[in-house]
């Protein structure tokens, strides 16, 4: 395992293996697992949305979970009623599946 990764309010966790592949499991009625739909899962199941992605870190909220990859790409998942997915959107149904976030580009100042 490369990394685990859960939050003091969440429910749900996230674990990333050594080859980059994410596994999410735990409660899911907001799509925090990115599996596509709102089923809790008992047991460690692929992020089928990240396949061919190398995910190297992650982060549970509440109800919602956000990935990096090792591209410096990032994706999210759940609930988004605060903005939390980083889409450029607020409220909206929950995105059960990943949706990848507003790719910031940072600049020095010269």
């Amino acid at each position: 395992m490369a990394f685990i990764a859960a939050g003091s309010a969440a429910c749900h966790s996230i674990i990333g293996d050594v080859n980059g592949v994410c596994y999410t499991w735990g409660r899911n009625e907001k799509g925090q697992l990115g599996l596509g739909d709102a089923i809790n899962r008992n047991n460690p199941t692929i992020v089928p949305g990240l396949r061919g992605k190398r995910v190297v870190a992650a982060s549970a909220g509440k109800n919602h979970t956000a990935v990096v990859t090792a591209a410096g790409e990032s994706f999210t998942f759940g609930l988004n009623q605060y903005g939390q997915l980083g889409t450029g959107q607020v409220g909206g149904r929950p995105a059960a599946a990943v949706v990848p976030c507003v790719q910031l580009r940072l600049t020095t100042g010269a």
